[in-house]
């Protein structure tokens, strides 16, 4: 029963609140106290100290850096109240925008709010799927296995425009 309303909340159609009365009704259960907060941890949600550094790098040199998810209302909040976005030029989520990955939507909206070109785009994702839209776009795409490696195959498809 996950699936039929996951889509709803990442896209911001249900409140926490009612993704929570829709599985409890749907499977005829009590909500254990504290489950509603299951991906709610900041310490689940914190971005990879070498990603966070590359960032700032990517800043240093007059790139713009945005942030593309699928997310869920409460791990936004978290993320919002550590600060996890101040790093980047523009923030585009599921739970803002009605739209998630793989939708072509999500991802005109996300160049968009950059103000450049999506052929002036690297999209990077871990999940394979996800990258077909972005390359449909024109968008060069990168799936993420490691720091490392994303960091490396940013930097390949950067030059000249990045020397470090």
């Amino acid at each position: 029963p996950w699936d039929k309303y996951l889509g709803k909340f990442i896209r911001g159609k249900f409140t926490e609140e009612q993704f929570w009365q829709a599985i409890t009704a749907e499977l005829k259960v009590q909500l254990p106290p504290g489950a509603e907060h299951v991906w709610a941890d900041w310490n689940e949600l914190k971005p990879e100290p070498e990603m966070a550094a590359f960032v700032r790098v990517l800043k240093e040199h007059g790139l713009k850096v945005g942030v593309l998810s699928n997310l869920f209302p409460p791990a936004k909040r978290i993320i919002e109240e550590h600060h996890g976005y101040k790093n980047f030029d523009a923030v585009t989520l599921s739970c803002d925008v009605g739209f998630g990955k793989p939708e072509p939507e999500i991802y005109a909206i996300a160049v968009q709010a950059l103000n450049i070109e999506a052929q002036e785009c690297i999209f990077v994702d871990d999940r394979a799927k996800v990258l077909e839209p972005a390359a449909a776009m024109g968008m060069t795409t990168i799936l993420g296995e490691n720091p490392e490696q994303v960091i490396r195959q940013v930097k390949q498809a950067l030059r000249p425009q990045l020397q470090t």
